[in-house]
């Protein structure tokens, strides 16, 4: 059937995609490690991949291009062509170009996908599906009578499904373009229906509609709810609160909810618990039932452009993380921001980090991208979405890469607005402000009390957590309340948001102009940014060069007292060779070893032979040490550079594996190796998990992994992190063409 056809390759392409996106979905989607070989990824982060995760993604991904595609081709083969049946044309060309795509990403990457799950997490998310999908059916399907086959909606939502259906039908068996609601004809589109028009075009292609409409609204649905599991996975380090999480999605949190739910119960009517349709709340517009999940139910459209927005909140949620430690001074020692605001304030608005960009400002491309390409999917989702990550964008460095998203995001809103809405009537979609949204008193106290009738727990949650949790948390929370302060300001309305065609154009400029600015007061930063990381660098060379001349003299000293005492040595040794010749020969052996220093071979190139000896001489009796390194003698590296790296990473891993308690747990493998013109570096210790929360900045931020990772990407390398049962786990490629 060509509707499951489209579907499958529209998955396919968007599975493919997200291996080359960086974005954090149960801590990367990315080419990971194969067969011993690092692989290139934009995805980098420090789990590994989740195949539930990158499902998810690709769902999204998929329906967001696929759909695009059909609709442009259609439409110019209609509008600009005048051909008839048109969404044949685009439906090729969508299969086409999709197919193109995975085929090529497939292969230049042959990377195999592992699931990287547990079997608890797949029941759980597979339950989660089938139940999402018959819910969907529960309240919009298709049932024959007397030979004709009807429509039924549920009472929750026969309301929005009037418009909706006759949108879908208005593509699936007519050709809406250039594009008109029915109900209002004649007249421009103002409102988002590329997700009516996507489950259109499946019934063209042969699915009846209740499955078209029910299919990718139940996918997109589902796909959101398995990212916002990982969210919460991600920022608690718990499994079980990202089940709590979904779980309390559908639940409302109004105190009117909890009264309803209490009253029920307590009358034993278990029934009208989940069958209720009655008016509950305490304030107006609360008419949608027991359950948050009712107006999902309604507003399919909405269930997919969150998904596309968590994608998008996913790629920048670990900028946050560096806010729950901070470093104070250059010798390791950690301060709870507790105590350091006034550090954290400098950051984030005075240093040359917070106003760069940074090496994956493309992905943040992408991102913009797919934000703007959801304007006319689910345009409230993409307002809330830049909101969002404008609270990221406050307390995160590299900003610039925000800016890169929005303004992408910007102006591909424009260009639709402009597309669809007809301007010569003067009329689109305005913005005005208006204090109070839906509340009865439109006063502050009158504001804070709808609020608090209307979410109820959901704002004493907020508060507590806000007095609780750490600071990463806390700039979330502060993120995820701007679209609610929006909401309450602001008012979007019909009207001239541009005014005037000079206007639209002036606007259009703007955009246009602020782009060139970003990119050159990019390039410029870039350039300093540069400057100041070869200076960190000739700091990190000079230190390297104090600390191998001072530990050469302690030797010296060292060597120097052991003369000093060799001739009471030597008196012993002969006393030894009379009475016992084998400890005399064990006791020789000894002042040899201690003259000489124990040395190692590890490795024929010096740099790393030294650097491995002066790290792993005085932790082999603690640490039970594997160390497999096969590199030539000389690389394109310089010295410096790969003491820092090298170095930087095994004061980490040893610190990690001495902080057990336990000797028996301590164990820390490296292998290095060099192939095919690159570097390959992996060192694998175990740690203690229980410091997962406490100790993020020396897994992330510190200055010392910060050097390492801005000398990784100035030799156009690759860093990942990974942790797993116990095991801290660090891959480097670095380019070292040797001619």
């Amino acid at each position: 059937m060509p509707a499951i056809a489209f579907l499958v390759v529209s998955f396919l392409c968007g599975f493919e995609i997200t291996k080359r996106m960086k974005v954090n979905i149960c801590g990367q989607i990315a080419a990971g490690i194969g067969s011993g070989y690092l692989m290139s990824g934009l995805i980098t982060k420090r789990m590994k991949v989740n195949i539930w995760g990158r499902i998810a993604a690709g769902i999204g991904i998929g329906y967001l291009i696929s759909g695009w595609i059909v609709y442009i081709v259609s439409y110019f083969s209609k509008v600009v062509l005048g051909l008839t049946h048109p969404k044949v044309y685009g439906n090729i060309a969508s299969i086409a170009i999709m197919l193109l795509i995975a085929f090529l990403l497939i292969a230049k990457d042959k990377t195999k996908t592992s699931l990287n799950t547990t079997k608890k997490e797949s029941a759980f998310f597979i339950v989660l599906f089938v139940f999402i999908l018959w819910t969907m059916f529960y309240v919009f399907h298709v049932t024959t009578e007397n030979g004709k086959e009807l429509i039924k909606s549920g009472v929750t939502i026969f309301s929005d499904f009037a418009p909706h259906t006759a949108m879908i039908r208005s593509f699936s068996l007519h050709d809406n373009f250039p594009t008109q609601y029915p109900h209002y004809g004649g007249a421009d589109v103002k409102y988002h229906f590329m997700f009516q028009f996507l489950a259109g075009n499946l019934e063209y292609l042969g699915l009846r509609i209740d499955w078209a409409f029910n299919w990718i609204s139940a996918t997109s649905l589902w796909s959101f709810l398995v990212l916002l599991y990982f969210i919460a996975k991600k920022v608690t380090g718990y499994a079980a609160a990202g089940v709590i999480t979904v779980f309390m999605f559908f639940c409302r949190s109004s105190f009117a909810a909890l009264d309803k739910i209490v009253n029920t119960l307590a009358d034993g009517r278990w029934s009208d618990f989940f069958s209720n349709s009655q008016f509950i709340g305490y304030t107006n517009h609360e008419d949608w039932g027991l359950w948050n999940y009712n107006v999902f139910l309604n507003q399919r459209h909405l269930g997919f452009g969150l998904l596309i927005a968590a994608i998008a909140i996913m790629y920048f949620i670990d900028r946050l993380e560096w806010l729950d430690d901070i470093e104070v001074n250059g010798e390791g020692r950690l301060s709870r921001l507790k105590s350091g605001c006034m550090i954290v304030g400098k950051h984030i608005v005075a240093s040359k980090d917070a106003w760069t960009i940074s090496p994956s400002w493309k992905t943040a491309a992408v991102v913009g991208m797919m934000l703007g390409a959801l304007s006319f999917w689910n345009g409230a989702v993409v307002v809330a979405t830049l909101l969002i990550l404008f609270g990221f964008a406050v307390w995160s460095d590299h900003k610039l890469d925000y800016a890169v998203t929005a303004v992408i995001t910007l102006i591909l809103t424009f260009i639709q607005t402009n597309f669809f809405m007809d301007k010569s009537v003067g009329q689109s979609i305005g913005v005005t402000y208006q204090f109070g949204f839906l509340a009865d008193e439109l006063t502050m106290p009158g504001v804070i009390t709808y609020l608090i009738k209307l979410a109820g727990i959901y704002f004493i949650g907020v508060v507590v957590l806000m007095l609780v949790l750490r600071p990463s948390f806390k700039a979330m929370i502060f993120s995820f309340i701007l679209p609610v302060i929006f909401a309450f300001t602001v008012s979007a309305i019909q009207g001239q948001v541009f005014g005037p065609d000079y206007l639209s154009v002036i606007s259009l400029l703007s955009l246009i102009v602020l782009s060139f600015s970003s990119l050159y007061f990019t390039l410029h930063l870039s350039q300093q940014q540069h400057a100041d990381y070869q200076n960190k660098l000739d700091k990190e060379q000079l230190q390297f060069q104090l600390r191998e001349t001072q530990q050469s003299q302690e030797e010296y000293q060292r060597l120097q007292s052991l003369r000093h005492d060799l001739k009471n040595k030597h008196l012993t040794l002969l006393a030894l060779l009379e009475e016992n010749p084998d400890e005399a020969r064990e006791y020789l052996q000894s002042l040899t070893d201690s003259i000489s220093g124990k040395q190692t071979f590890y490795s024929k190139n010096p740099t790393v032979n030294y650097l491995l000896n002066q790290k792993l001489h005085d932790v082999e009796d603690e640490i039970e040490l594997e160390i497999d390194c096969f590199i030539p003698q000389e690389l394109s590296i310089q010295p410096d550079v790969l003491a820092v790296i090298l170095g930087n990473c095994l004061d980490n891993s040893i610190s990690a594996c001495l902080r057990l308690t336990d000797k028996s747990e301590r164990t820390l493998s490296l292998n290095i190796r060099y192939f095919q013109q690159n570097l390959f570096i992996s060192i694998n210790n175990t740690f203690n998990e229980q410091e997962q929360e406490t100790r993020k900045t020396r897994q992330r931020d510190g200055w010392g992994l910060r050097n390492v990772d801005a000398l990784v990407q100035e030799y156009q390398g690759t860093v990942k992190r990974f942790k797993e049962n116990g095991h801290y786990r660090t891959e480097i490629l670095l380019p070292s063409p040797i001619n």
